[in-house]
């Protein structure tokens, strides 16, 4: 199956206008190509950035304040190698004995707050105790308090009775 030149042509036409079509859709309008443009900055804005940019002096400035290679170089030989990194960490205690020591400093610390609390305790008791023999001395004084005001009651009933007889009498 042959086509003619003039088909063959027809449909290279074709095609390249399908992909000119394909390309000028792709293309930015003219109004976006005026918002974009709206966008950018003035070259009134150009210049103050410019101007807010520092000069060569100024650059030249930070530029000495710097350290050099020599001072560079100075403080990395402050730095401690790899060798005095391992002997510095072979000095430390491993992580089974820091943990054994914390259990033991743990248990000392609970047996000092057991004996703490058992002061706390008997303290507590000999407390309780002085409480309960001050209760029972203020009720046997309440009680002595209260035998005495009844005797008291009855010696003046008494001595009213006796002076009445007594007038009686005379």
């Amino acid at each position: 199956m042959f086509i003619s030149e003039e088909q063959f042509l027809q449909a290279i036409s074709n095609m390249m206008d399908k992909k000119l079509d394909a390309r000028l859709c792709e293309m930015p309008t003219k109004a976006e190509l005026d918002a974009r443009l709206s966008e950018m900055p003035t070259k009134a804005e150009l210049d103050a950035r410019l101007s807010e940019m520092p000069t060569k002096a100024e650059l030249d400035a930070r530029l000495s304040e710097m350290p050099t290679k020599a001072e560079l170089d100075a403080r990395l030989s402050e730095v401690p190698t790899k060798a005095e990194l391992d002997a510095r960490l072979s000095k430390m205690p491993s992580k089974k004995e820091m943990a054994d020591s914390l259990y033991r400093l743990e248990n000392n610390l609970l047996e000092e707050l057991d004996i703490v609390q058992e002061k706390a305790n008997r303290r507590f008791e000999r407390l309780e105790n002085r409480m309960v023999s001050l209760e029972s001395a203020v009720n046997a004084i309440r009680i002595e308090s209260s035998t005495i005001n009844l005797l008291a009651e009855k010696y003046s009933d008494l001595e009213t009775r006796v002076k009445g007889l007594e007038q009686k009498i005379s």
